[in-house]
């Protein structure tokens, strides 16, 4: 996974779009959250393979405050096998982003 991704999250579902110099494709599945672990896994994923070639996606993230508090600053990484820390999505997938 190489390019920019969108990556929204509301109503029980996770939905991921990829660019690189064009629309590269998009998907979504259902989340469950883990708050405490900092956790997730996506169930039922159905899109593109350039997104995700997995029926199932593990996660961990990491949320913080950027610059002068003017926006969210998270780092998320994913696997095709389940995860509990940023680091083992070192081999995998590490994304990062903000939020306005």
């Amino acid at each position: 996974m190489v390019g920019e991704y969108d990556v929204l999250i509301k109503g029980g579902k996770l939905y991921m779009q990829g660019y690189g110099t064009s629309k590269t494709g998009n998907g979504f599945g259902d989340i469950k959250v883990n708050v405490t672990a900092s956790t997730f896994k996506v169930e039922n994923w159905a899109g593109d393979d350039k997104i995700w070639p997995h029926d199932t996606m593990y996660g961990a993230y990491k949320m913080g405050d950027g610059q002068q508090q003017l926006f969210d600053f998270l780092e998320m990484a994913i696997s095709d096998k389940p995860i509990t820390t940023l680091e083992d999505g070192l081999d995998n997938t590490y994304l990062i982003g903000f939020n306005c």
